[in-house]
Order: structure tokens, then sequence, then C-alpha cells
């Protein structure tokens, strides 16, 4: 006869617990007991106003969501997804905050916030004498309170994105010339080049539509011919002097300059929804156009993203997001200095955005500093039908933050005497 094997012991001696515990349930209940479900506000925590949440269109304040946006979320087998919201929550707010922070992340939340948690898991390693090594990472089951947060507990800052691929980009069609399928691949390294060193142009006088990708051929890392190689496979004849190339194509320039100057550049709304192997291109050509990559001091590649445009910093932030990195981004505030002889003033130059490109995308408890602030004032959250969690960021770094749970949440269950259930006895409980 063949011997029940563990799991299937552990799971009879489950059975015949569960079996007991309602026999003497059901003793109870003739003797005039009954169980009493106490109620929670868990999940019911908000954050901070200041922080702001990743949606379809955008990055937005609580204040200015809408119930016609999308969050992104964390799920279970540690996805990212867009979702619905049901409803944005405001409340007063009057006692003190939790904040956890270090260089990677800023928490400010209500003492009875809930986050999505991840765990580490380990595997004995037969090859290296049955030792336990780190082979991943799994979400806990039950969410947990900002205040019953353990050292070894894990807040997500990233997953994995699968997006919408698609094999050609189509270049719509202007006047006589016809629409121009281009290979999705090639199409998102010249966007990015275009994004960080491109310009548009339009001489009414000659009637002319160019088209200038700025690179010094002396620039190093072989810049120059890296560019020129990717821009002669393109359908389109780009010319090269010593300070980059041009074109001239008026159906090219036509696509191109609704991405304005460098002031106010953006990444659209299809391309940022490609799947990560297009998103990870596109990063690669705009950091070989407007950033560098060097080796830190531990010895660990680093790589550094610049920009003058609010708008293309907060595109640039998301599609890191999607394609597995985090983020630091900080501002550099405008000095006065010298363009071609004359004088500039701080007052009329904008900041350049500094992002910093890290892979760690987890963020441990134990390294987080804690500290309470006293705040009066509005508190927000979000109302979510899955997954319960949505990406925020707080002075240039970002989160997964918990959303607030949908009508009360049973905590616990006692048995008491069926004539002490009155009101007050009630409220004790669910205090």
């Amino acid at each position: 006869m063949r011997q029940p094997n563990f799991q299937e012991r552990e799971q009879s001696e489950a059975w015949r617990r569960e079996r007991s515990s309602l026999r003497e349930e059901k003793k109870l209940w003739r003797r005039g007991y009954k169980r009493v479900a106490c109620l929670d506000e868990a999940g019911r925590g908000c954050e901070k106003p200041d922080a702001e949440v990743l949606t379809n269109n955008g990055w937005k304040f609580y204040s200015n969501i809408n119930l016609k946006d999308r969050v992104l979320s964390y799920t279970d087998a540690g996805f990212i997804k867009w979702q619905k919201i049901e409803k944005v929550i405001e409340k007063d707010f009057e006692g003190k905050l939790l904040e956890l922070k270090n260089r990677s992340i800023n928490i400010v939340v209500t003492p009875n916030h809930y986050f999505t948690i991840l765990r580490r898991v380990f595997k004995r390693d037969k090859k290296d004498n049955n030792r336990l090594k780190l082979v991943g990472y799994k979400t806990r089951k039950e969410r947990k309170k900002v205040t019953d947060l353990l050292d070894n507990d894990f807040i997500p800052r990233g997953g994995k994105w699968k997006g919408r691929n698609k094999e050609f980009f189509k270049l719509p069609k202007v006047d006589r010339n016809k629409e121009k399928c281009i290979d999705i691949r090639l199409w998102t390294a010249f966007l990015g080049i275009f994004l960080s060193e491109g310009s548009t142009h339009y001489d009414k006088k000659k009637g002319s539509y160019r088209i200038t990708i700025s690179q010094n051929e002396n620039a190093p890392q072989n810049k120059y011919k890296k560019i020129y190689s990717l821009l002669r496979k393109l359908p389109f004849r780009f010319n090269k002097f010593k300070e980059g190339f041009t074109c001239y194509n008026k159906q090219l320039y036509t696509y191109l300059k609704q991405f304005g100057n460098r002031y106010n550049k953006f990444i659209s709304k299809d391309i940022k929804e490609l799947p990560l192997d297009l998103l990870t291109t596109l990063i690669n050509w705009m950091i070989l156009g407007d950033g560098a990559c060097y080796i830190g001091e531990n010895r660990k590649k680093v790589c550094v993203y610049y920009t003058t445009s609010k708008r293309l910093k907060d595109d640039f932030e998301e599609i890191l997001l999607k394609a597995g990195w985090t983020y630091h981004t900080s501002a550099r505030e405008p000095r006065a200095g010298l363009i071609e002889g004359r004088i500039i003033k701080k007052e009329n130059r904008v900041p350049c955005f500094e992002i910093r490109l890290r892979r760690n995308n987890k963020a441990v408890v134990k390294h987080l500093h804690k500290k309470e602030i006293f705040y009066k004032g509005k508190v927000f959250c979000l109302q979510l039908s899955k997954y319960h969690n949505f990406y925020v960021r707080r002075n240039g770094t970002g989160y997964f933050t918990g959303n607030s749970l949908a009508g009360p949440v049973v905590a616990a269950t006692v048995i008491i005497k069926d004539k002490k259930l009155n009101r007050a006895k009630l409220l004790r409980l669910n205090l």
C-alpha cells in the first residue's frame, strides 16, 4: 500500500482540524453563541498630495485625475499593466504621517496605509553544498500596513512590461508622397536620436523642409559614425557635414515638427506603448545623443540622460519604468552664461533635468529611514478594482503604493453570547 507523501499528510491534518473546529462552533451555536465580524479601515490609508500618479495620459496630481484615466499597477505575477480607476478618494487629515526615505525612494503616507509587498524566494543549490540561493521574488498574498513592515520586506518599484508589438511604423502620406512603412526597430532608433539631437526648419523663401541631426564628427565613442550608419538605412537621403547631418523631405518634416524644440519635446503615446525590447532601443539611442555612460566607483555601468524639456523628462521616466529600469531625477538650476559672445541671464534660461538610470526595481525596508511628520490638510488615494496598487513618484523617484479598498474590511471574527450582542459591545469590538 502506498504511503501518503508529506503534502498529502499536511492536507489531511488541515482537514481534520477544520472539521474539529466546525464541530466545536456548532456546539457553541446550540448554546446561544454567534460569530461576529470585526471591521477595520484596512486599506483606507492615503498619500500626501505632493505625489504624482502615472496615468495613461501622463503624470497627474491626485486633484487632476478623472475616472477616464488609467493607472499603472503591479500584478501578482510581477507584470505592470494599465487598469481603470473606480473612485478618487479625498479626505481631511490631521496628525502624523509616516515618511520612509532613502536615495532611491521617498514615501509619505498615513499610518494606516497598505502596500503590496515582495518576499525573497530561495532554493538549495545542489552544486554548492545545498546552500540557499536567492532565485527571485514573489508577491505576498496579504498586503501589509506601513507600520507593520519588516526589515526583509520589499516594496516594488518596477515590473515586467509586455506592450503592443508591431513590425512597421507608418509615416503618414503628404501630398503625392505615399504612406511609408519603416521597420519599427529602425524607426525607434531614429526617433531616439532625433529627440536628443534633432530639429526641424522650414525656409519660406526657398520653400524647403529641413531635418537636422546635430553631432560633431570628432565626438567620442564613434557617435558620429554610429548615427550616420543608422541614417543610411532609412528611406531618406541624409547629407553629412562636420557638425551633423541634414535631410530635405517634406513628408518626414511634417511628422517630426509636432515634437517641437528642445524645450518641449515629448514621446508620443503609441511609442510609449511598445514592448520592452523596442523601448530599450529608443532609450539607448536617446542616451547616445544626450546622455553618457561610464563605469562608476563600484565598477558598475552608470548611465545618465539630460534634457531641458519637462515633458520629455516625464515620458523618459515612463519608458524607463516599462523597460525594467528605475531612476532618480534631479534638476540643475539655470545659471548665467555666454552663448556666441552674448550674456544670457539665468532668469532667461530653463533648468536641465538629469535622469540617472538604476537597475534595482525593489526597495528593501531595512534601508529606509523612518520619520513621523505632523501634517494638517488633504490626503488622497484611488480605489481600484484589481491588484490594489498603482505607481506614483515623489522627489524624483517612484514606487508602487497601495490603494484604498471598497467597503469595510473584516479584520477578525469573535464568538460571543447572543444576549451580549448590543450596539455598545459591537462598537467596542470594532475600535
